[in-house]
């Protein structure tokens, strides 16, 4: 079976959703007389608890990433998280709030050579992740639901570009904070009935027993370890931390609607974005601790596995094993299914468990109706690819084709390029989205996004000085991408073996972000000795 079987009132309450979501874009048709209102809201007054809202949002990889995360960790994750991401937002969002490459966006300053050399590298790392949300969506509506491309994921994009080809950025404004809003409250419902199932009192227990269960220290969900073995998590984390900062640029352009009094007040902001995402992380940890197994009056207990169903996609299946067998389970995350396709009981072993789907299964389980978790995925993919997709259309738009190629330079020839460069941005995002989907998964998407963004992140924090670092550092990623000899992972030479992406990840990080260090120390030096 799936997990989601739809009614027709579920067709009828997504119906309504995006119905509300469409007429918010139709009533700013007709407001947007410029380029710069349709791009970066120029002329457009909003309120400023408004702004706050709108900055703390998120989208749905974020949420897949950290969910997984905590039904992979439990309780360590939100402890490493937490200060990870208070250190990335500090250092990292107050860069991006005073950064000079971004500043070039919305003012008329002359970007330089190394300026735009991070702003085409930063759109096309926006473009692969509007990439990787479809893929993810995709994922979501096919392994879940068994909904094809065509009819789902597809309709939904053509709804997304309507809104934005007819309202701009000023209604993505507005829509996104429906979509916080509204998955906040879904996710806090869910975590209430989930601590309520799990028991008052009981979740350190349950995380507890779980950890006995699958041969662990009593504390492994529990405690965090702070020791030299848990290092390059805790890097990883932080490297996670700041990319849930990178791809939300459209901060940048909302935080320009605050004036320079209120702009301290943004610690509530962050503050809210850090619950949000706290809240991501909750629900992977409580589908941990939610008991899983249903004990039958013959011996028997029920166990959830994922198999391979005739159309193709992954649902899931409910299984009788002997109550006195090993349980080896973790919570209501289901097993992930054997590599033969068949339903084969599988080892406890940390890749064996489907943590992505940690976090749709807990929404369904605390609330058994489809439209709930539709509701929540829609609202994050929205905003996840409006996010992308409107920032890489004002880089090209305000960053090249304003300044450089409209030799009329009437502003009317801007509007309607940025709607002609929208639709094809949004046509290349579905095809390389479909790319991942077919040849890559989602840990591996994640992987990526993390390496493609470091050398923006590390730009950003000043490391980046000119601009045959960064073409270096690309080459450098990329040819690593195509050498890897990983399991499962499609490769063109497979020279340097890596017993999984993560080993990968965190040695290309780290030798990344050395690299950096290295030239940005090399420079100044250069600079020193040229005076």
């Amino acid at each position: 079976m799936h997990l989601l079987n739809i009614t027709n009132l579920d067709y009828v309450m997504m119906t309504i959703l995006l119905g509300v979501i469409a007429v918010t874009s139709y009533y700013f048709r007709r407001k947007n007389p410029s380029s710069n209102d349709y791009l970066i809201m120029d002329s457009h007054k909003v309120n400023l608890s408004l702004v706050y809202l709108s900055l703390s949002g998120a989208g749905i990889i974020e949420f897949l990433l950290l969910s997984s995360y905590g039904a992979y960790a439990g309780i360590p994750a939100l402890c490493f998280f937490i200060p990870c991401f208070i250190i990335a937002t500090y250092i990292l969002g107050k860069q991006v709030t005073y950064s000079s490459v971004l500043n070039s966006l919305t003012s008329n300053t002359v970007a330089n050579l190394h300026q735009r050399t991070i702003l085409i590298c930063y759109a096309l790392f926006m473009l692969i992740t509007a990439s990787v949300a479809i893929c993810v969506m995709v994922w979501i509506l096919k392994n879940l639901l068994g909904w094809e491309f065509g009819n789902s994921t597809l309709s939904l994009l053509g709804v997304i570009l309507i809104c934005l080809l007819v309202g701009g950025v000023i209604s993505v404004f507005y829509n996104q904070i429906l979509a916080l809003v509204l998955s906040f409250l879904v996710l806090a419902v869910v975590l209430v009935i989930a601590y309520h199932g799990i028991g008052f009192g009981t979740l350190l227990t349950n995380l507890q027993r779980v950890a006995v269960e699958n041969k662990f220290s009593i504390s492994y969900f529990t405690a965090p370890m702070v020791n030299s073995s848990m290092l390059p998590q805790l890097w990883l984390v932080l490297v996670a931390a700041m990319l849930v900062v990178l791809i939300n640029p459209l901060n940048r352009i909302k935080q320009t609607k605050l004036v320079n009094s209120v702009k301290p007040k943004l610690v509530f902001s962050k503050l809210l974005q850090l619950l949000v995402l706290c809240a991501f992380i909750l629900t992977g940890i409580f589908a941990l601790a939610t008991p899983g197994n249903s004990s039958l009056s013959d011996g028997k207990r029920l166990v959830t596995q994922q198999t391979r169903l005739e159309d193709g996609s992954i649902g899931f299946v409910v299984r009788a094993v002997d109550s006195d067998s090993p349980s080896l389970a973790r919570g209501i995350i289901p097993k992930q299914m054997a590599n033969t396709n068949d339903i084969a009981p599988i080892d406890s072993a940390q890749n064996s468990f489907d943590f992505i789907s940690a976090a749709m299964v807990m929404v369904k389980h605390s609330l058994p109706a489809a439209f709930v978790s539709l509701f929540l995925v829609i609202l994050l993919f929205y905003k996840s690819v409006t996010e992308a997709l409107a920032f890489v259309n004002i880089v090209t738009i305000r960053g090249f084709y304003a300044p450089l190629f409209n030799k009329s330079g009437e502003d009317l020839e801007n509007l309607w390029a940025a709607r002609v460069f929208l639709f094809a941005y949004t046509a290349v995002a579905i095809c390389i989205g479909l790319v991942f989907y077919k040849f890559f998964d989602l840990y591996y998407l994640f992987s990526l996004l993390m390496v493609l963004g470091l050398p923006l992140i590390l730009n950003l924090l000043g490391l980046g000085k000119h601009f045959i670092v960064d073409i270096v550092a690309y080459v450098v990623i990329v040819a690593s991408l195509l050498i890897l000899n990983i399991s499962n992972v499609p490769t063109l030479l497979p020279l340097i073996k890596f017993n999984d992406i993560f080993s990968y990840l965190s040695l290309m990080t780290l030798t990344v972000s050395g690299y950096y260090v290295l030239c940005y120390l090399i420079i100044k030096l250069m600079g020193r000795n040229s005076r």
